[in-house]
């Protein structure tokens, strides 16, 4: 999910996720996208014949969006800047909001089709500034910003398994601001 339409983030048209399916030998990665916009929208995309769980391929897969975070390999890294730039609508940068889903390869190898659910990797924080602020910095104990190797836990989502960049505090700016 993409994008910021009031409280809720939804799909922007010409979103890219990336499905991972691994067999004991192979892991297979394909692009999916999608034309529509909204909380619900649907991804095509194609899957080699031999990608199958009669074919040894495991019954679930994940995919990840963006799909730009997983390599070929399957492997999901992952870069948070420390300065974002809030925009205008109350919205985010396109690309920004790591998200991952379990996909059933069984589903798709049967029908065609498999219903999944996204599910954040990192918070997202909506908050309302005054208009003469010039930037709001957040500051924690924990790592909240740097490049980090993704890992999947058991219900498909993303957590950080290794920061090889450490950041504690994100400066959150207007949009135009330099």
């Amino acid at each position: 999910k993409t994008l910021l339409d009031g409280n809720a983030v939804v799909w922007e048209a010409n979103d890219n996720v990336a499905l991972r399916f691994t067999s004991s030998s192979e892991t297979y990665v394909v692009p999916f996208s999608t034309t529509q916009s909204g909380e619900t929208v649907t991804f095509s995309g194609s899957i080699d014949n031999d990608v199958t769980v009669a074919g040894g391929y495991a019954a679930s897969g994940y995919a990840v969006y963006p799909a730009a975070a997983m390599n070929t390999a399957g492997e999901v890294s992952f870069s948070l800047p420390a300065t974002v730039t809030a925009l205008e609508n109350g919205s985010f940068a396109s690309g920004t909001n790591l998200s991952s889903a379990v996909v059933s390869l069984a589903d798709l190898n049967k029908s065609g089709t498999a219903d999944a659910v996204f599910l954040n990797a990192f918070s997202i924080i909506r908050f309302t500034v005054p208009a003469n602020v010039k930037s709001v910095e957040i500051t924690t104990d924990r790592n909240i910003a740097g490049e980090a190797t993704m890992k999947f836990d058991s219900d498909g989502r993303l957590c950080a398994e290794n920061w090889t960049s450490e950041v504690q505090t994100i400066k959150v700016l207007p949009e135009g601001a330099t």
